[in-house]
């Protein structure tokens, strides 16, 4: 896994925040969010920051083990979300209160979590997995919900906790899974 499967992400991370932020701009709202194209690059150096962090505990912890081990894809998600929640690429400039606005316009970096997590599991399936059409859908309300807890820690990023957000991540998409293979007979065998 070389460099836990990051550096060969960052220009589909890239596209997918520029397409992520054209379709923001046409939500309600959508006008009143700004991209700061300098953050992107300070969002990979965050997440970095924060992998070596990691990797430093998980070496503490079990010496025995080689952390790359230990730091599975729902992990480099957890970085990735704290990631751009400490940078913050999106920013919601001030809007009229009577102005309707969405939800993923109120809160773009929020929203961005859940999608680089889409991407990430989309990549993972298909390197480790073989599927092509792998898709991550849950019901819109813990989509929302989701991006709300990830609000909480808005200003305090730090605070985050990476091992407990990959769990909830594990959670997401062993949730998914179930209902992604026992609806597609053709990968049934995948979960035997």
């Amino acid at each position: 896994m070389d460099d836990f499967n990051s550096y060969h992400w960052h220009g589909d991370i890239i596209k997918l925040i520029s397409k992520f932020y054209e379709i923001i701009k046409k939500d309600p709202g959508g006008k009143y969010v700004k991209l700061d194209d300098d953050a992107i690059n300070d969002l990979f150096k965050k997440y970095q920051e924060y992998l070596t962090q990691l990797k430093e505990v998980t070496t503490r912890c079990h010496p025995e083990i080689k952390s790359k081990h230990l730091i599975d894809h729902h992990k480099i998600v957890a970085l990735y979300i704290k990631s751009i929640i400490k940078v913050k690429p999106f920013t919601l400039l001030t809007f009229p209160l009577t102005e309707k606005i969405t939800l993923r316009a109120k809160l773009p970096n929020e929203a961005l979590c859940f999608s680089i997590m889409k991407l990430i599991f989309k990549g993972w399936k298909k390197q480790t997995d073989n599927i092509d059409n792998y898709c991550l859908k849950i019901p819109q309300q813990y989509q929302e919900n989701f991006i709300k807890l990830l609000y909480l820690y808005r200003n305090k990023a730090d605070e985050l906790p990476v091992f407990a957000l990959s769990h909830i991540i594990y959670l997401i998409e062993l949730t998914n899974d179930s209902l992604f293979y026992d609806k597609s007979s053709k990968y049934f065998k995948h979960i035997k």
